[in-house]
């Protein structure tokens, strides 16, 4: 059961919202929280269950806000972000990285310039050389062919010392 199910349940006056179901204030869903078993958490504290479940609920199903879509994912994304180092995958790859590459087309699809917006924001490449800690924490993103060259030479030694890993980062481009 979910927390607005559980909360549902313990409601005495449910209160309905247009396009978005059961309305619960986190204080609700904390208090539902706090009593819910650890079966029905899943998992999660309830701190993080509350978080979670006013996100997905009460932001990404308000399908009277315009800016619907954005915040949902923002919204998820700043739930997701404390455990962005944490590695997934068989290579250890950051769940930043894949939440990054993920946000391109949800943050930055604006039907045009969609990989300049993602690297360079909406001011486009002038001045645009590097870009930190995108996509995921630790990895820097080069713009200038220069640096691109030099760092492309460096590759077959390093990934021969184990010290870089290589995935297949242009199949998603």
């Amino acid at each position: 059961a979910t927390l607005l199910q559980l909360a549902s349940k313990q409601a005495t006056k449910p209160r309905f919202a247009p396009a978005v179901g059961l309305l619960a204030t986190r204080a609700e869903l904390r208090e539902v929280a706090r009593r819910a078993s650890p079966k029905d958490l899943r998992g999660l504290s309830p701190d993080q269950a509350v978080e979670l479940s006013f996100c997905s609920i009460i932001t990404c199903l308000n399908f009277l806000d315009p800016m619907r879509e954005e915040n949902c994912a923002r919204c998820l994304y700043d739930w997701l972000s404390p455990g962005l180092n944490s590695e997934i995958g068989v290579n250890g790859i950051a769940l930043g990285y894949a939440t990054d590459m993920l946000s391109i087309p949800l943050f930055h699809n604006n039907g045009t310039n969609t990989y300049i917006n993602a690297w360079c924001g909406k001011g486009g490449l002038v001045g645009c050389s590097v870009k930190k800690n995108f996509p995921g924490p630790g990895a820097n993103s080069y713009m200038e062919w220069e640096d691109v060259w030099n760092i492309g030479k460096q590759y077959p030694a390093k990934q021969w010392s184990g010290e870089w890993w290589r995935g297949a980062e242009l199949g998603f481009i």
